[in-house]
């Protein structure tokens, strides 16, 4: 029990000290970001702000390269995207949302390729679209609804290809 108790506390520790930095003071050389004035990659949070002090975005990185969650706001508050990232690409769920918080968009992705089911929504909340993916192209059924949810569309791809 102790030592779980105290890799929990390393592990609190380790993650609260991970180093801001406010974008204004990075810079971006050959698509690595670096703090100004600095040789070694950036590692830590990166984060942006609107003129009034709320948050614009955070994004994680890892030497130089989004490695973790990017999260990006509106200026109500309000998550208007947020994904996950591994050296540098898109990796894993992202989801994108309306400014008053509903969901417009959700997928997955794989070392930056569309992959797995990705739902559009309309601003009602109804499902617009159902899409399969992999590998960055469409494979599976694909849907589309009206606003209603009454489905309009029906497709089914293999390798990008329409089948049906």
């Amino acid at each position: 029990m102790k030592k779980i108790t105290i890799l929990i506390l390393t592990l609190i520790l380790f993650v609260g000290c991970q180093k801001s930095l406010d974008i204004t003071k990075a810079e971006e050389r050959d698509n690595i970001y670096y703090e100004v004035g600095q040789s070694n990659p950036f590692t830590g949070i990166l984060t942006e702000s609107y003129d009034d002090g709320k948050m614009k975005s955070e994004a994680e990185f890892k030497d130089g390269k989004l490695n973790g969650l990017l999260k990006l706001y509106y200026e109500n508050g309000i998550i208007e995207s947020e994904g996950h990232y591994k050296d540098g690409k898109m990796h894993g769920k992202a989801k994108t949302n309306y400014a008053d918080g509903k969901m417009k968009l959700e997928s997955n992705y794989a070392d930056g390729k569309l992959d797995g089911v990705a739902k559009r929504y309309y601003e009602n909340g109804v499902m617009k679209s159902e899409v399969n993916f992999k590998n960055g192209e469409l494979d599976g059924v694909s849907k589309a609804y009206n606003e209603e949810g009454v489905l309009k569309i029906e497709a089914t791809y293999k390798n990008g290809e329409l089948v049906k």
